[in-house]
C-alpha cells in the first residue's frame, strides 16, 4: 500500500495497517513452531512408550512389580454411586452426566464500518437473527424498536448440569478422576416421563403440560419441535455409561496417572482411557492420529495467518526497484522453513533438513534477481 508523502492520517493508518500485519506473521510463525515442537515431542513420546508398555493381566490385585510403568489393562469399570439429576428423575450408573441448555432467541449483531462519503466518520448498522445460543437474550436493550418488541424471553430457564462419577474402581485399583472424565463417547438419552412426572415438572417449570416433548436427545420446551419459535428451550441430556474400559496409563500406587518423558517430566504426557476392549497397538494408534490431526489443524491455521500478513506487507517500499510479485511463495518459505528448524532442532535431523531444503527451493529467487523494474522518466 503506497503512501503520500506528509499525509499524516495516512501515515497513522499505515503504521497501524503494517502493525497489524507484521503481528499476524509473527503469531503465525510462533504458532507454527510451538505446534511443531509439541507434535515431533508427542511422536518421540510415543515412541518411547512403544518400547516400554507392559500388559496388566490381573487388575483384581495390585502388582508392586508394576510401580511406576506403563501398562495396558482391560477390565471393568464400577461405580458406588449414581449420578442423578433429580429434576428429571434420572439416575444412572455411569461416568459422566450432563444437561445442556440452549434458548432459541432474536439475537443482534453490531457492524461497525467507514462512511462511504465521508471517510472520517463510521457507521453502524444492525442486523438481528433468530438462533439457538447458551444463555438467554433480552431485547430490552436492542436499538430498532420493532426488533425489541418481537424479542421473546424463554419459556422457562434452567441451569446446565455437569456430574462426575467419584471413586471410580477397576478392579484393585481407582481410576483417577481426569481420566474419569475423558472416558468414551457421550450417549444421548431421553427421559420416559410419567403423567405424573409430567405435570409436576410442567408446574416446576412454570410451562403448560403440553409445551414438553421428548425428542431422541433429550426435551423440547415449546409448541412444535420441529418448527422452533422464539422462546422455545432445548435441553440435551448425554451420559458415558460405566462398563468395560480399556486403559493406557502409568501405575501409581493403586491408581494411575499419565505417562511422560523422565527426561522433559513438565512437558507433553499422555494417558488415555477408553470404553469397550481396545488393545494396546490400537490405542497407540489412536493417540498419534489425534496428535496428528491436531498438528495439521494447527498447521494450518499458522499458515493462513503468515499468508494473510505477506500478501499486505509493503513491498514495493520494502523491496524497492525489485520486482517481488508472489507473497504467497514468500509465505510457504518461512512457514517450511520455520516447520524445518523445528524439526531440526528437536533432534529429527532427516525431516528438518528436507523441509528447509524444500523451503529454500519454493522461495522465489528468480523474483528478487530478477531484472529491476524500469525506471521512470
Amino acid at each position: 500500500m503506497a503512501r503520500r508523502s506528509g499525509d499524516s492520517e495516512d501515515l497513522i493508518a499505515n503504521i497501524i495497517l503494517y502493525g497489524i500485519v507484521g503481528t499476524a506473521i509473527i503469531a503465525g510463525l510462533l504458532l507454527c513452531w510451538w505446534s511443531e515442537d509439541q507434535t515431533s515431542r508427542y511422536y518421540r513420546l510415543g515412541a518411547q512408550a512403544s518400547q516400554v508398555a507392559a500388559e496388566m493381566e490381573d487388575i483384581d490385585k495390585i502388582d508392586p512389580a508394576l510401580e511406576g510403568k506403563l501398562v495396558h489393562a482391560t477390565g471393568q469399570a464400577k461405580s458406588p454411586d449414581e449420578l442423578k439429576d433429580p429434576l428429571f428423575g434420572i439416575s444412572l450408573k455411569a461416568f459422566t452426566f450432563h444437561r445442556e441448555v440452549s434458548y432459541y432467541q432474536l439475537v443482534e449483531n453490531k457492524h461497525k464500518h467507514k462512511d462511504k462519503d465521508n471517510k472520517r466518520r463510521y457507521e453502524v448498522t444492525y442486523s438481528y437473527y433468530e438462533r439457538w445460543v447458551n444463555t438467554p437474550v433480552s431485547s430490552a436493550g436492542f436499538y430498532e424498536s420493532r426488533q425489541r418488541n418481537r424479542g421473546v424471553y424463554p419459556l422457562t430457564t434452567l441451569k446446565n448440569l455437569h456430574l462426575v462419577a467419584q471413586d471410580v474402581t477397576f478392579g484393585a485399583y481407582r481410576i483417577p478422576e481426569e481420566f474419569v472424565k475423558s472416558a468414551g463417547e457421550s450417549q444421548a438419552i431421553s427421559p420416559e416421563l410419567t403423567t405424573q412426572k409430567r405435570q409436576e415438572l410442567a408446574k416446576e417449570l412454570g410451562i403448560r403440560e403440553d409445551q414438553l416433548h421428548n425428542i431422541p436427545k433429550g426435551l423440547y420446551i415449546g409448541e412444535d419441535p420441529n418448527n422452533p419459535h422464539l422462546g422455545d428451550v432445548r435441553i440435551l441430556l448425554s451420559y458415558v455409561p460405566t462398563e468395560e474400559v480399556s486403559i493406557l496409563a502409568k501405575v501409581k500406587g493403586d491408581t494411575f496417572e499419565r505417562f511422560h518423558d523422565p527426561k522433559d517430566p513438565d512437558n507433553v504426557n499422555f494417558g488415555e482411557i477408553r470404553t469397550g476392549t481396545v488393545s494396546l497397538e490400537e490405542m497407540f494408534k489412536e493417540v498419534k492420529s489425534n496428535v496428528t490431526w491436531g498438528a495439521w489443524l494447527m498447521r494450518a491455521f499458522s499458515f493462513i495467518l503468515i499468508t494473510a500478513g505477506s500478501f499486505f506487507l509493503p513491498w514495493d517500499d520494502m523491496v524497492k526497484e525489485w520486482e517481488f510479485f508472489d507473497p504467497l511463495k514468500f509465505a510457504l518459505f518461512l512457514f517450511l522453513a520455520t516447520v524445518g528448524g523445528t524439526w531440526l532442532a528437536n533432534g529429527s535431523t532427516t525431516t528438518g533438513i528436507v523441509l528447509i531444503a524444500i523451503a529454500a527451493v519454493s522461495f522465489p529467487w528468480s523474483c528478487i534477481l530478477a531484472k529491476s523494474k524500469p525506471k521512470r522518466r
